[in-house]
């Protein structure tokens, strides 16, 4: 796949395009909150994973899954002041839907989705985003039309591709971590209030998630195991340049025409999903 363009400007207007088309695939909106059963174990901190985990841990705490909550992504801060001020002229009170994907373990999520309650930086539950805890407990992926729903299991053991015979906590094994089906539980059928896709992965992309974003990368998974090998919990997308690199092949000429000078730019997608991904907010300048 490639896309060639006398310039710059040009390609910039065409990209919009695309996004504007993307949009245009709507979805009705729903919330809901993760299904957490009554009396389930509580979630644990991410830090207390990193006694037997170190190599690991050290990749998600540099990883956005470790700051996807507002308190620690101000692109997210900014676009969440946005959306309440918009709904204040309407004279409505905005809710943080948000929270579903940037706070999943918030223990009040219901009411910061139905908008009762308001984000706290002081609760670790949201200050922590997306933590160990929340992907490893996931037992099912319960799809909607405008927003998907986790079901999180009740006895706290946490699930992996291939758990270890021995552990001082509960394992169990989920297909959805092997398969990277787990991801589109955040990364796929989400519409907003105006039941606009924001996020479409799994119908734009082909492939396994974790063979380009969970690469095996240098280092135990845990003290006890043998293996010299871990796979990467970084789980680098667009704001990693070295993910960027291999994402595209960039090559430019600049030709004389009577005219003037214009620049020939090609631009082939290595990915298994469109470049950039499922967001029609999200642009790439050359």
């Amino acid at each position: 796949m490639f896309i060639r363009r006398s310039s710059v400007m040009k390609y910039i207007i065409v990209l919009m395009m695309v996004f504007m088309a993307a949009a245009a695939a709507t979805y009705p909106a729903i919330l809901s909150a993760h299904d957490v059963p009554d009396g389930a174990a509580p979630y644990e901190k991410s830090k207390r994973c990193s006694a037997c985990h170190p190599a690991i841990y050290r990749d998600w705490e540099n990883s956005m899954h470790s700051k996807s909550s507002l308190h620690k992504d101000p692109a997210h801060k900014a676009m969440y002041e946005v959306f309440l001020s918009d709904m204040k002229k309407e004279g409505k009170e905005g809710s943080y839907h948000c929270a579903s994907c940037h706070m999943p373990m918030a223990e009040n999520i219901k009411k910061l989705m139905d908008g009762t309650d308001k984000p706290n930086e002081n609760l670790w539950r949201e200050d922590e985003g997306v933590g160990c805890a929340f992907c490893h407990r996931v037992e099912a992926i319960v799809e909607g039309k405008g927003r998907n729903m986790f079901t999180i299991n009740k006895d706290g053991a946490y699930v992996s591709s291939n758990p270890p015979e021995k552990a001082p906590h509960g394992v169990g094994a989920n297909p959805l971590l092997a398969s990277g089906e787990i991801c589109m539980g955040c990364h796929s059928h989400l519409a907003n209030q105006s039941g606009i896709a924001i996020c479409s992965m799994k119908e734009e992309g082909t492939g396994n998630c974790l063979a380009c974003h969970m690469e095996k990368k240098e280092g135990p998974p845990s003290i006890e195991s043998n293996k010299n090998d871990h796979a990467s919990h970084e789980m680098g997308g667009g704001h990693s340049l070295p993910m960027l690199r291999k994402a595209l092949s960039v090559k430019a000429a600049v030709n004389e025409a009577a005219g003037g000078k214009t620049v020939d730019i090609e631009i082939i997608n290595k990915t298994a999903h469109s470049f950039p991904s499922t967001m029609p907010m999200r642009m790439a300048y050359v």
